[in-house]
């Protein structure tokens, strides 16, 4: 049974499967092929072997970003959510917040036949991925929160305290170096969304505060009303919500300036059983800025949590 963990005003059912029926796990789905949702075609690429896993986001994105080690143990699903989809239609006309993503995850589970999955997001799609496995935690077996904010909106007082605070200079201006090139950067980018700000911005998201991310973008196309939904939409832990006994991994960077790590100090959620992770080498995108370290530990933490089972 769906527990009424978070505070929204629906929680919507997941899309139709296939005439035929899904796959089963045995069978394993197709390396690549697309999910039908209303309002969109969600088009997916799997990765690796062992245990089933779903990467919300975009497959050029973060199938990209992701180490090949990591997929000599999960099979990775990376599939294109609505944010990285121009022509992807809002749900019976409602906002595309974290709920309404959660749907087409469960979608996606379903329509491949997966029954128990690792599910994981970067950055906001981190938060998905959480707020996924408290409404399905009989489809999931972990979820991984890499640099995602515990709620929509989050504090960001506290992240501009730790800017503050741990910001060196010379960081400072490189920032302020990087951000003064952002009317170059929309003009070489026409249509692109947030790539723009997030490129300029960059001092902010990696521990190489000279890290130059328009490689990682290159083919990533956006929908920015959907995306702008996604980052606005209210969401929280509802503070009544019944406890959720599915292992929870949040992956934070030491030099994260956006979702820094103190964000998630004294956060309440409705999960039983937290770890949160510091990596002193990397920022927002600790999967990529410090790969043997995050699959170190995520892998291990996951073996751990198998061994006592």
């Amino acid at each position: 049974m769906r527990h009424p963990v978070v505070l929204c005003l629906f929680v919507l059912a997941a899309a139709c499967a296939p005439e035929a029926g899904p796959p089963t796990e045995a069978q394993g789905p197709p390396t690549e092929g697309t999910v039908a949702v209303e309002g969109a075609v969600l088009p997916y690429r799997i990765v690796g072997q062992g245990r089933p896993c779903i990467v919300y986001g975009s497959r050029i994105l973060y199938g990209g970003t992701y180490s090949a080690r990591l997929a000599t143990e999960l099979r990775c699903v990376h599939f294109d959510g609505r944010v990285f989809l121009p022509d992807a239609q809002r749900r019976d006309g409602l906002p595309h917040g974290i709920m309404e993503a959660v749907a087409d995850i469960e979608a996606v589970r379903a329509q491949l036949g997966m029954d128990s999955i690792v599910v994981m997001g970067n950055s906001i799609v981190g938060l998905v991925a959480l707020a996924y496995a408290a409404t399905y935690p009989e489809h999931t077996a972990f979820a991984v929160s890499v640099a995602g904010p515990p709620s929509v909106p989050f504090a960001s007082d506290s992240a501009e305290a730790y800017r503050t605070r741990e910001l060196s200079p010379g960081r400072a201006a490189q920032h302020e170096a990087t951000r003064a090139k952002l009317d170059s950067l929309q003009a070489a980018h026409p249509g692109r969304g947030f790539v723009p700000t997030y490129i300029a911005n960059g001092a902010l998201y990696w521990a190489d505060s000279t890290y130059d991310a328009t490689g990682i973008f290159e083919g990533v196309l956006v929908n920015d009303t959907l995306f702008y939904d996604l980052q606005r939409t209210p969401f929280a832990w509802a503070e009544d919500a019944p406890p959720v006994s599915v292992p929870v991994f949040v992956a934070l960077g030491r030099h994260d300036y956006v979702v820094a790590p103190n964000v998630w100090s004294g956060v309440r959620t409705p999960f039983t059983d937290v770890t949160v992770h510091v990596f002193d080498n990397a920022g927002h995108w600790p999967h990529m800025e410090d790969p043997e370290s995050f699959d170190t530990v995520v892998l291990e933490w996951i073996r751990a949590h198998e061994a006592r089972r």
